[in-house]
């Protein structure tokens, strides 16, 4: 009975709700039984299925069910707790199953990153020098585990990439779009609590942050629109799709705002070009556009509704002087000296040109480009080129149709990336990785099932005399 379950899609696609919507509950009554319970329930449904699946809707859920951060008064033994207990699921699955190092193939950037990351420590010591001269308290020691983050990020995909079965791509995918859908809810919710405001935070990261987060999810969360073989089965990839929409809104971020409508935008056009039902898709698009606006006219006015977001996150228009000043900042560090331009100054920069009035303190610099410049070097750079091109040529697994899909949403955050923070941030990295370990765990499968449908079309070409 519990394999019959195990393999059921629509076992699967309850299974992953639940997860998030605990996580949702969690972070919306900010409390740390959200991923207490998630922790408990990855470790039962190993125990139970002994199937390594079920520990990436979990590991997601966890992160995003955060909702007040970590400098609180809050108690740590929930997060302890939570911690074992996910700990303790991979664990047992591994006694029980053992590891496949053979799925080891996308390590090669990852692990270059995490080598150059360690470098800086050689010859940089702003923080030691800053608590020595009393400009920093001892706690900001702490800032010293950022040089270990992409180390954790590797340590992280080689985990998921060794336990992961062949079977796991499509939760994996599910999972991903639950992220985007849950962060859609959560950024409503809250705009529905707090009315719109901009710049909130939201726990676990920002509103802009989630809003590269739902960008990231959004192909995966509508990826069944590409292989809609029935009229009916455009519900709920729909609605999903109008929901992940309200997100963008709700984000309250410029970035969002306009990568967003690229993206939404080149999906919907690219749905319309491969979809059998181009009419049925017309029709349901303009009664979902009707059904939000009437909604959003209800509830807000959208005269005022459009007004009041135009003047909140485009005050600046599209001003990038904040940014620019970042880059500058970012340029400065890196030609500091030889060493710097070569591997960079590392995760800590001592930031007292340009105006800024913090010293010696860590900074993002809200660029991918100028990050890796600044923190790790030229070298730095090559390697996180190799990084790239080794996560978009996983994606040559996949049948055209989905594969042409997710590049669309993959191209459009790499580039919202080279304006605001994604890569080295935890919650932009964790999900990467877990992408890249399921590609690798399900490659051997996805060639096999790519080499049956080049073998059918080849058949049918024989037999119509193509």
């Amino acid at each position: 009975m519990l394999k019959k379950l195990n393999e059921n899609k629509i076992f699967e696609e309850i299974y992953i709700a639940i997860v998030f919507l605990i996580a949702t509950i969690g972070w919306y009554f900010k409390t740390q039984y959200g991923y207490a319970s998630i922790a408990i329930i990855s470790f039962v449904t190993i125990l139970l299925f002994n199937d390594s699946k079920y520990l990436v809707p979990c590991g997601l859920a966890m992160i995003f069910s955060i909702g007040t951060g970590f400098t609180t008064n809050q108690s740590y033994g929930p997060l302890i707790f939570s911690v074992i207990f996910l700990a303790a699921s991979f664990i047992a699955y591994i006694i029980r199953n053992g590891f496949n190092f053979k799925s080891l193939k996308s390590y090669k950037g990852l692990l270059a990153l995490c080598i150059l990351s360690f470098i800086p420590l050689l010859y940089h010591n702003t923080i030691k020098q800053g608590i020595i001269d009393g400009k920093l308290t001892s706690n900001d020691n702490a800032l010293y585990f950022l040089y270990f983050g992409y180390f954790a990020y590797l340590l992280l995909y080689i985990l998921f990439a060794v336990v992961l079965r062949k079977d796991s791509l499509r939760m994996t995918f599910k999972s991903i779009g639950y992220m985007s859908l849950v962060l859609s809810i959560e950024c409503a919710l809250y705009v529905l609590t707090n009315g719109f405001v901009k710049a909130y935070r939201m726990g676990w990261g920002h509103c802009n942050e989630a809003g590269i987060l739902i960008l990231l999810g959004l192909p995966f969360l509508t990826l069944d629109l590409v292989k809609v073989n029935k009229i009916k089965d455009f519900i709920l990839p729909t609605i999903k799709f109008l929901i992940a929409i309200v997100g963008v809104v709700c984000s309250t971020s410029r970035g969002t705002y306009l990568f967003g409508a690229v993206e939404i935008l080149a999906l919907l056009i690219y749905v319309f070009i491969v979809s059998k039902y181009k009419k049925i898709m017309l029709i349901t698009a303009l009664v979902v556009i009707a059904l939000g606006l009437t909604f959003a006219q209800i509830k807000f006015g959208i005269p005022n509704l459009v007004n009041k977001v135009m003047n909140l996150v485009f005050v600046r228009g599209l001003s990038m002087d904040d940014r620019f000043r970042l880059y500058k900042e970012a340029i400065i560090v890196w030609k500091e000296t030889p060493l710097t331009i070569m591997f960079g100054a590392g995760c800590v920069a001592e930031l007292t040109k340009e105006g800024f009035e913090d010293i010696n303190t860590f900074m993002v610099f809200h660029s991918t480009f100028f990050e890796c410049l600044a923190t790790l070097g030229i070298v730095g750079v090559l390697a996180l080129g190799l990084h790239f091109f080794e996560r978009y040529k996983q994606l040559k697994l996949l049948d055209k149709k989905e594969m042409f899909y997710i590049l669309i949403g993959f191209i459009i955050v790499d580039l919202y990336g080279l304006i605001d923070n994604t890569y080295g941030m935890y919650y932009f990295m964790i999900p990467i990785v877990i992408i890249m370990a399921a590609f690798d765990s399900n490659r051997e499968s996805l060639k096999g099932r790519c080499e049956d449908e080049t073998n059918k079309i080849n058949d049918s070409s024989i037999e119509y005399g193509i």
